[in-house]
């Protein structure tokens, strides 16, 4: 009882605490845009590709590990047709739709199940919350943001005027090629680490707002958020930390037992980097407005989805460790970065940010301390 309290404890001080850190000091302005870009690219760039290279250079390399890198893919894939399916009908504004959609497919994976995996599971379930998280952050490019840009043009078709002159198939095309040339900026501004960004929400929305008139020649260069070379850039540092950390590891290079000791306080102070500036988006009043729009989305994070990533694991897996972090994977609240693509597309920030907030507090007060109690 004394282990499972003081893992409560510590998980909720790591992750609680800079939330409300973060929200005290941008209510009473001491959080600068910089300051707060300085930290994201801090954790993005430097801490996670360390925490990324030290956990895989101990996870065990086995048969468990080549399967579970293909099954992250359920981790997007799932809850997103789950989530198209159980708002049909209920969400005609293609803006609430698709920020529904990013609330439903983007969870937190990298951040807080990772810091809770390895306070319950010391390295090797911190590491397995990262090969979970890093398809996500792939599928963030490729599938999230080419979704947002679509339920962005059906919104922007909508609100244009009725024109019985035969003009609206011309602004049809300029407000497509508009919304393509801002997912120009997507992958200088959302990063593709562990559910956090580049960049703070009032930045991308002033970036989305002043981004100009596209012209035919700027519509040419519409997919250039989406090339692989957005995937490997300093955002996305992680990865070399996974790959580095996984060759060491095969080659039977010992980690230094200093690097052991250091991990548990970078872990801890990775988490206050990424999640004191997360404090600073949180809106109670506008979380407080959605919340019966994003029942569904709670019902998928915290029962479809465990619930079927339980019973697919056991097919596959046997490793207890495994079994109990990827089921702590698939109970993720909404990540933020659901919250700053749908800011960057022009879709319903507010219902964004009310799935955010709404099941992150879920999660932190009711979801963990239910599995500690139940796994710890």
């Amino acid at each position: 009882m004394n282990s499972t309290l003081s893992s409560l404890l510590s998980a909720l001080g790591t992750l609680l605490l800079p939330l409300v850190t973060g929200y005290v000091l941008h209510r009473r302005g001491l959080m600068s845009d910089r300051l707060t870009n300085f930290l994201i690219k801090l954790n993005v760039r430097l801490v996670y590709g360390l925490l990324t290279l030290l956990s895989f250079w101990v996870l065990p390399l086995n048969r468990d590990l080549v399967i579970l890198l293909p099954f992250g893919i359920l981790y997007v894939a799932v809850p997103g047709l789950a989530g198209m399916l159980l708002t049909r009908g209920k969400l005609p504004d293609p803006a609430e739709r698709g920020a529904s959609l990013m609330s439903s497919m983007l969870s937190n994976i990298g951040t807080l199940s990772g810091v809770c995996a390895f306070i319950l599971y010391a390295d090797p379930g911190f590491a397995y919350c990262q090969i979970i998280a890093a398809y996500q952050n792939i599928l963030l490019m490729l599938v999230c943001f080419p979704l947002a840009a679509h339920y962005q043009d059906l919104k922007q078709k909508e609100d244009l005027p009725e024109d019985p002159d035969g003009m609206r198939s011309d602004l049809e095309e300029k407000v497509s090629a508009r919304s393509r040339s801002v997912a120009d900026k997507a992958g200088e501004h959302v990063s593709g680490s562990g559910g956090t960004a580049g960049t703070d929400g009032r930045s991308l929305t002033q970036g989305a707002a002043k981004a100009p008139a596209p012209e035919h020649r700027r519509a040419e260069r519409n997919r250039s958020a989406f090339r692989w070379r957005r995937l490997f850039g300093w955002n996305q540092v992680s990865l070399l930390g996974i790959g580095a950390g996984l060759l060491l590891n095969a080659a039977g290079v010992g980690r230094p037992e200093i690097l052991g000791d250091i991990f548990p306080a970078l872990v801890h102070a990775g988490a206050w980097i990424a999640l004191l500036p997360v404090g600073c988006l949180i809106s109670f009043r506008k979380a407080r407005s959605y919340l019966g729009k994003v029942r569904e989305i709670t019902l998928l994070r915290f029962v479809l989805m465990p619930l079927f990533i339980w019973c697919a694991a056991r097919f596959f897996f046997t490793d207890p460790v495994l079994l109990d972090t990827m089921l702590l994977c698939a109970l993720a609240p909404t990540a933020i970065n659901a919250v700053l693509t749908s800011r960057l597309y022009e879709l319903n920030t507010d219902l964004a940010v009310s799935s955010f907030v709404s099941t992150t507090a879920l999660y932190l007060l009711v979801i963990f301390p239910l599995f500690v109690l139940l796994h710890g």
